[in-house]
């Protein structure tokens, strides 16, 4: 079903951009003058960016999505079967988020895997 979203046409249609986004994340490294955390400045950020551009999602809700992502990822790391009230707060704002995107993609169909 997803086979023709990573065909090497479609990769290359999108290449593009995702050089572009990588480069604006290093340009604001070298920009800042500083030495950097590899990780948090780059690692994390830019496979977020491709998630959103894949799923034809807005790149300023990069952070939001790590936020959500790094909730879950806490829950799930943590000694207790009970979700905290923070997890259920992000789970429930990252299911408004996507069931508002994916009830507007169903009335405007796109080209992404959303």
């Amino acid at each position: 079903m997803v086979d023709k979203f990573f065909s090497p046409r479609s990769m290359a249609a999108i290449e593009p951009e995702l050089r572009h986004q990588v480069g604006d994340l290093i340009d604001g490294i070298v920009a800042s003058g500083d030495t950097c955390e590899v990780v948090g400045a780059l690692a994390i950020p830019y496979p977020s960016q491709v998630f959103l551009t894949l799923f034809g999602l807005p790149l300023e809700d990069r952070d939001r999505l790590i936020g959500w992502k790094d909730a879950i990822l806490q829950f799930s790391e943590a000694d207790s079967p009970e979700p905290t009230p923070e997890v259920l707060m992000q789970a429930a704002e990252m299911y408004g988020y996507l069931f508002e995107h994916l009830t507007h993609r169903r009335d405007n169909q796109g080209y992404d895997l959303l």
